[in-house]
Formats: structure tokens, sequence, C-alpha cells
């Protein structure tokens, strides 16, 4: 992973709890929660969790009756890795 980027994710973690202990950064990107990127109605940016737990995640929340993630360090990963 790039030095830059790197620290950008350090950044995030530091100013975030997570209940889930940060296991998408700890695991070096490898262990992510599923999403997609929402585009139909009008949410272009943001990410549908994908996961069968979203209730347990505390950056969950339901709109348009999906679960949108609103995880800084997730949304940082999806949109500038594309992972």
């Amino acid at each position: 992973m790039e030095q830059g980027l790197e620290k950008k994710l350090q950044d995030i973690v530091c100013d975030l709890e997570c209940g889930k202990d940060f296991i998408c950064y700890k695991s070096g990107l490898e262990t992510l929660g599923k999403t997609k990127e929402i585009k139909d109605i009008g949410l272009k940016g943001h990410f549908q969790c994908l996961e069968e737990d979203t209730e347990l995640c505390l950056f969950s929340v339901v709109f348009a009756n999906r679960s949108v993630c609103n995880c800084p360090l997730r949304i940082h990963i999806a949109k500038n890795m594309g992972k």
C-alpha cells in the first residue's frame, strides 16, 4: 500500500470506534464488507452494505429500504481503491 494512502487510513482509524475492531484495515484490506455503489436513487458516491448482519454495524443506516454504509474508512477504501 502506498505511504500516502496508509497515512490517510491511519488518520481515519484514529477518529473512529469500530464494533468489528477494524478488521478491514487490520487484514490489509483483505477482509472487507461487501458493498456496491448506489446510483439509482440519487445517492451516487454512497454505498449499500451487502452484508447480512447490517443491523449490528454502528455505521449502517437504512434509507429507501437499503442499508447504507456510513463508515468513513470503508467509504474511503471503496472510493479511492475501488474495493
